[in-house]
């Protein structure tokens, strides 16, 4: 995983308030983050398979 950000990236993020970081994960980091997500989304729906919709556009 990267650590450091430049000079030019925290002034972009200062000015747009979002900094893309390419690469910043590993393959392997990814698949431990995905896994992560997944078992707490699952933890707040009870385990149950729901559709999430969109309040405004169900």
């Amino acid at each position: 995983m990267r650590n450091t950000i430049s000079a030019d990236q925290i002034k972009y993020y200062q000015e747009n308030g979002y900094l893309i970081i390419e690469h910043f994960l590993n393959e392997g980091e990814l698949d431990q983050w995905r896994q992560c997500t997944d078992e707490a989304v699952a933890d707040r729906l009870g385990a149950s398979v729901q559709v999430l919709t969109n309040q405004s556009d169900p």
